[in-house]
Formats: structure tokens, C-alpha cells, sequence
């Protein structure tokens, strides 16, 4: 058993870790592996990299659990390297190339800003708030981010799916949808609804590649702001946020949420999709999604269950009911007062 000063040491080391992920999922490795590449030499010469340094990071990692090594110094994929692939269906490739991207550790190397004094660790890294940064100056990030999002919600579309009641459901609205991954997971499961995805315009631009095989009948992309008031297309009979809501404080949230309450009529169900926040001391995502939060955005947070009960209830919703899905996500199931 490690004693604390060991602890301390080996955990200082998931750097490390994280830094190689994005390793081998820039350079793709798994793709490699995946189509018969073995040995470190193979595998170096199929991605163009050194031999002894391709060895010891998968060595490293297959330590860490992501790959399986064999006696004889062979590798194989096994379920976590197979879903670093960039053609796995629920490919978390471009999560971890998020997670591992230098800018994005630009931000985390200005952490110390909203704990001392309450500012912005973007606005100190990059001048101006994260989102604003990712849409006005870097389109590289922007797709990055975009990519890793993606890679979200093709993780938790068929949880959301399995969670939620689409029978005899006609119009579904994914509000910061992205390019429409969750809404073709809803629209696949409810082949009779029709669905809109709405996000600002040089996101749902890339709509087209996840719904452009549907009916056009089926599907629609519109641009705005859901800050705008009015920006919101009404008519829809669902209403779904997956991980918007916690990309901002309280403020913020409540004027999206207001916007969303006004394209809703009284039959119409809003469907949040976030985690709760357990304040104990046990290890769960959810404190984890929180640094993120404090870290990258302008107040956003993870909330508790009574935090997001006073949200909803400030901004004109109850909730019907709730289900937790893994990871510790929850749908909630709003209804307009």
C-alpha cells in the first residue's frame, strides 16, 4: 500500500498520462493498432514516429490501462483504446484531444485567478472570455472544442434516449446542440418527430454531416444566440439542454432558460441533461466537471440538487421528474409554471 507521499507523487503524474493520450490520438496510434500494427517498430513506421519512444508511451499507457500488452511486446486495443478511434460510434477521440490540447492547458496554467481573486483564467490566458476567444480568434480550437462535444454527446445519446419518453412526440428543439449529435440520436428513436438544432452560425453550419442523410422534412438548422430574446424557434413540443446549463452562473443561466420558457407552450417539456453535485467527500465527475467550469468559463459551475431546484424554480420551471444516467448525469424533465 502506497503511503501519502506516494500517493501525492503518482497522482502529480496523470499529466503525463493525459499529455500521451493526446499523444497517440493525434498521431493514430489506435487506427494503427486497429489494422494489424503490433510491435512498437510497426506502429512507428505506420504513423511516422520513433520507434523507442512510440514503445515506451504505449508501455506507459497500457500501465495506465489503455492498451494491452502482450509477453511477447505485442499491443492490442482493448475497450478503452478502441473508443480513441476516430471512426468508434461513441469515439471519445476528440474529447481527449481537447483535454490534451496546449491551448486549453494555457488555461489551466492560470487556474490561480478565480480562486484568489474571483477572475477569469481565460481572460488572463487569452484576453477575453473562453467562448468568446474559441469564435472570434482560434477556428482551429473552436472545431477542437466543437469535436470534443461531439464526441459527448455520441457517448450519451443513446443513454438520453433510453431515459426519456418520445412516444407520439412531434417537435424536438436541441438548444446548443452543437452539430446535432444528441438530436440525430432522439430522431433515430422517434422516427416519426421532426427536430431543430440550434446553436450560433458557424456551429450549426456543420449540421449537415450528422443530419444531412434524413428526410429534410425531418430536421432543420437554425442560428442564434440563446441569449437573444425571441432567438429561440418556438412551436417545439421537447425542449433539450445536454451540458449547457452549467457553462454559466446563475445570471446567465436564468436568461437562457427564460429565452427557452418563452418558445414553450404549456404542454411543451424541457429536458436538461447536467450532473448533480454531491457535496460529500466522496470522489465522483461531478467535482471534477466543476475545475473544469472554474477554470475555463465565466462562472459557470456544477450544481447541487437544491441549486438546481432554485435555478429552475427563479426561471419559471418545476421539475416533473428526473433520472440519473452512468457517470452521474441526470435528464431532468421540466415543466412551465
Amino acid at each position: 500500500m502506497l503511503p501519502p507521499q506516494g500517493i501525492t507523487v503518482e497522482r502529480t503524474f496523470l499529466l503525463a498520462e493525459i499529455k500521451m493520450l493526446g499523444v497517440v490520438c493525434e498521431l493514430g496510434i489506435p487506427e494503427a493498432i486497429d489494422s494489424g500494427a503490433t510491435t512498437a517498430d510497426a506502429i512507428a513506421n505506420r504513423v511516422g514516429a520513433q520507434a523507442d519512444a512510440t514503445e515506451r508511451v504505449l508501455r506507459f499507457l497500457a500501465s495506465r490501462g489503455w492498451f494491452a500488452r502482450k509477453p511477447d511486446g505485442t499491443y492490442r486495443l482493448n475497450a478503452r483504446s478502441r473508443a480513441l478511434r476516430r471512426d468508434d460510434p461513441q469515439s471519445l477521440r476528440d474529447w481527449v484531444r481537447f483535454m490534451a490540447a496546449d491551448w486549453h492547458w494555457d488555461l489551466w496554467n492560470q487556474a490561480i485567478h478565480p480562486v484568489r481573486n474571483g477572475g477569469s483564467a481565460a481572460t488572463a490566458a487569452f484576453g477575453k472570455p473562453f467562448f468568446n476567444w474559441l469564435h472570434d480568434d482560434r477556428f482551429d480550437a473552436a472545431a477542437t472544442f466543437d469535436g470534443a462535444m461531439r464526441s459527448l454527446s455520441s457517448v450519451a445519446g443513446p443513454l438520453v434516449v433510453n431515459a426519456v419518453a418520445l412516444e407520439d412526440v412531434g417537435g424536438i428543439c436541441d438548444v446548443g446542440g452543437g452539430t446535432g449529435q444528441l438530436l440525430r440520436a432522439l430522431l433515430d428513436a422517434a422516427p416519426t418527430a421532426w427536430g431543430t438544432v440550434f446553436d450560433l452560425p458557424d456551429v450549426v453550419s456543420g449540421a449537415f454531416d450528422v443530419l444531412g442523410d434524413l428526410p429534410p422534412d425531418r430536421w432543420r438548422a437554425v442560428a442564434g444566440s440563446f441569449f437573444d430574446q425571441g432567438a429561440i424557434p418556438d412551436g417545439h413540443e421537447r425542449y433539450v439542454m445536454q451540458a449547457i446549463v452549467h457553462d454559466w452562473d446563475d445570471e446567465r443561466a436564468g436568461i437562457i432558460l427564460r429565452n427557452v420558457h418563452a418558445a414553450m407552450s404549456p404542454d411543451s417539456r424541457l429536458w436538461v441533461i447536467d450532473s448533480i453535485l454531491d457535496p460529500a467527500e466522496r470522489d465522483d465527475l461531478s467535482k471534477a466537471v466543476d475545475m473544469l467550469m472554474l477554470t475555463v468559463t465565466e462562472g459557470g459551475r456544477e450544481r447541487t440538487q437544491r441549486e438546481w431546484e432554485r435555478l429552475f424554480a427563479a426561471n419559471g420551471f418545476h421539475i416533473e421528474s428526473q433520472t440519473q444516467l452512468p457517470l452521474l448525469i441526470w435528464v431532468f424533465t421540466l415543466a412551465p409554471d
